[in-house]
């Protein structure tokens, strides 16, 4: 395309651009500011990075169950950059504190494949937990890719409730919590209350399989009061594990 700009003394400017053989006339301010922004352009695109750079993950989501009584759950997300540019992944982040993820290394070249290692600590959390890795990369076309973990941790047991109220201007009644077995063999080897301003006991369910009642009685209502029940529990398959109720005078 050839363009030839008049100005008010008829002096001739040609400003070839190799597109066309069209030739247009355009007033001198008009053809400058459209010289400018094609100057733009040229910089914006050998800045910016090349589109045409690409992560393709084998999956974007994983659902697994935990093995029973394990503390950790790890996992990985495999890519290739299915590109022919390099691609820089610049950071990686997981949506809660409980999970991690990491990198061998930012840069992956056209064909390269790589891996996100990450672990999910369990605790102890149980039932459906969904948890979310977030990749950004410094492509414009792929500025962040999203991937999911939906994890099911077995329920080893459930305490109800896991917390006991007593209010001072109420009766010092006692109260149970119920331990409901899960999807193990879970025996109760023993309790214990880290205040004296509670009584605990253990006892079996009449009517529940592997069920246990801890019967709690608070020993005055003179004050208000805080008490930790402690709970050991011995798991088929896993080490011992502890677990905690709540009893409060307020």
């Amino acid at each position: 395309m050839v363009f030839i700009a008049l100005n008010k003394y008829s002096s001739i400017t040609v400003y070839m651009l190799f597109q066309t053989a069209n030739i247009l006339l355009l007033p001198t301010a008009a053809l400058g500011k459209l010289c400018r922004t094609l100057l733009i352009l040229v910089i914006a695109q050998q800045l910016a990075p090349d589109l045409s750079a690409k992560l393709i993950f084998s999956v974007t989501s994983i659902s697994d169950k935990a093995e029973l009584g394990a503390e950790k759950y790890p996992f990985t997300f495999a890519f290739k950059n299915d590109g022919d540019q390099s691609v820089e992944i610049t950071r990686v982040k997981t949506s809660c504190g409980c999970t991690t993820a990491e990198l061998d290394k930012k840069i992956y070249k056209p064909g390269e494949i790589g891996e996100i290692k990450g672990v999910f600590n369990i605790g102890k959390r149980q039932g459906v937990q969904k948890k979310t890795v977030t990749v950004f990369t410094n492509n414009l076309g792929q500025p962040e890719i999203k991937l999911g973990l939906d994890v099911t941790v077995p329920k080893l047991l459930e305490i109800k409730p896991g917390l006991l109220v007593w209010h001072l201007d109420s009766s010092p009644d006692p109260k149970t919590i119920q331990i409901l077995p899960g999807d193990a063999s879970v025996d109760i080897s023993s309790i214990k209350c880290e205040s004296d301003a509670f009584a605990v006991q253990l006892m079996p369910m009449e009517d529940v399989a592997r069920g246990y009642e801890i019967l709690v009685a608070p020993s005055n209502m003179d004050e208000t009061q805080r008490a930790v029940i402690k709970i050991f529990a011995s798991i088929e398959g896993s080490e011992p594990k502890t677990y905690f109720a709540h009893a409060l005078i307020k």
